[in-house]
C-alpha cells in the first residue's frame, strides 16, 4: 500500500492458504509473510515477485518476526515450533520447541515469545545458530533398555551421520540440565565425516524416535 494516498499499489499472490502475518526488513528490501499453507514466503516489495519460498513447518504458520540487520528471520507455528531462516539463501537454521506459540517479537538479542497467558523469552545470542546446525536424533528401543547410538542429517550433504558417543552424551546432559551456556561448548562441534563441513549440535533438541 501507499500509506500517503491509501492506494493498493502492489498484490503479492502465491499463498494457497489464509496469510496470518506479516513483516517487512528495517531497509524495505524484503518482506515476509506466514501463511496456514505451512510456508513463509520471502518477497521483492518493488516487483511483488516472490524470490523465496520456506518449507519447514509441519502446521500453519502465525507469526513472523524479521532481526534488526535482516540477516535472519524467526517463525512460529501451530507445530509448536519457533524457527530460524536465513531469508538471503532460504535456508532453515534452528527450531526451538515450545507450547504452542502464537505471536512474538525480536528485540535486540531477544526473541519474546507469547504462548498461551504467559510470555517466554529467549536470548538470540544462544540460539545454535550458523551456517549448518543439526539435531541429533536418538532411537530408544524400549523404557527399559538403554538409549540407542544419535545420528543427524545435516543439511550440507543431507547424509544420515552417526554423532560420537562424547557429543551425545553432552546433549544428553545440557537437554536435561537446560543450561543455556550449551550453545558455547566446544564439545558440541564436529566436521561432517561426510563432507567436512563444521556442523554444531543443538543441545536442547535432541529428538527421540
Amino acid at each position: 500500500w501507499d500509506p500517503s494516498t491509501g492506494n493498493c499499489v502492489r498484490i503479492l499472490k502465491g499463498h494457497s492458504d489464509s496469510v496470518e502475518s506479516v513483516a517487512i526488513s528495517a531497509d524495505g528490501s524484503f518482506l515476509v509473510s506466514a501463511s496456514y499453507d505451512r510456508t513463509l514466503r520471502v518477497w521483492d516489495p518493488s516487483t511483488g515477485n516472490c524470490v523465496k519460498i520456506l518449507e519447514g513447518h509441519s502446521g500453519s504458520v502465525e507469526s513472523v518476526a524479521i532481526s534488526a540487520d535482516g540477516s535472519f528471520l524467526v517463525s512460529a507455528g501451530d507445530d509448536e515450533t519457533i524457527r530460524v531462516w536465513d531469508p538471503a539463501k532460504g535456508n532453515f537454521l534452528s527450531y526451538l520447541k515450545t507450547s504452542g506459540p502464537r505471536c512474538f517479537a525480536i528485540h535486540s538479542e531477544t526473541i519474546a515469545v507469547g504462548s498461551g497467558a504467559s510470555v517466554y523469552s529467549y536470548s538470540i545470542r544462544n540460539l545454535p545458530l550458523g551456517t549448518f546446525i543439526t539435531t541429533a536424533q536418538r532411537e530408544i528401543i524400549s523404557e527399559d533398555l538403554p538409549p540407542g547410538p544419535a545420528t543427524a542429517r545435516p543439511v550440507c550433504c543431507g547424509k544420515l551421520i552417526d554423532i560420537p558417543d562424547a557429543i551425545a552424551e553432552r546433549i544428553d546432559h545440557w537437554t536435561v540440565s537446560g543450561d543455556k551456556g550449551g550453545y558455547d561448548d566446544p564439545a558440541l562441534e564436529m566436521p561432517c565425516p561426510e563432507c567436512g563441513t563444521p556442523l554444531k549440535m543443538n543441545p536442547f533438541l535432541l529428538e527421540v524416535r
